[in-house]
């Protein structure tokens, strides 16, 4: 079974998604009542108000999957990143590192990828592109677990915090 992480964002951010699918609920129903002719709500155009629903429909999905179903898994064939209902997959044998410091604020995952596609970090000298896991903090510790059984070459490193009084 695959373990997965949620995509940690922003409450208004929720609220936010949440109004666009009550709003969009409450507008399939408009539409809906004025093709069935109920009341005093009809439509002038049928086709347009079909359409609507449709549109609305749609808006709703993809609201829902993505503000629900966002997150990372650990997969077999790697960390798999999904927003919505795409899909992005960092191979095992590609991670060679995960950075995250101690007060939990940040976590990175450094992948190879094709030579046109590496960036030299200033910290290790390591040439690779990173990705910025954003996942609640309580769970970067299992998170870089996971990926050292996966991957046993990549290196977990914890960024110490340095004293503001030495240099």
């Amino acid at each position: 079974m695959k373990k997965r992480y949620a995509y940690r964002m922003r409450p208004w951010i929720y609220v936010l998604g949440a109004a666009v699918i009550i709003i969009s609920s409450a507008c399939i129903v408009v539409n809906c009542l004025r093709l069935a002719r109920v009341g005093e709500l009809i439509s002038p155009d049928p086709a347009l108000d079909g359409a609507a629903i449709g549109v609305l429909a749609l808006v709703i999905v993809v609201m829902a999957t993505t503000l629900f179903g966002s997150g990372y898994s650990i997969a077999k064939k790697g960390v798999v990143r999904n927003i919505g209902v795409f899909f992005a997959v960092m191979p095992w044998d590609d991670i060679v590192l995960v950075r995250y410091n101690e007060e939990k604020t940040i976590l990175l995952v450094y992948y190879r990828v094709d030579k046109n596609g590496y960036l030299k970090d200033e910290m290790s000298g390591l040439q690779a592109r990173f990705e910025r896991v954003v996942i609640a903090p309580k769970h970067y510790d299992a998170f870089a677990a996971a990926v050292r059984r996966h991957a046993p070459k990549a290196e977990i490193e914890v960024v110490k915090k340095e004293d503001g009084n030495e240099k």
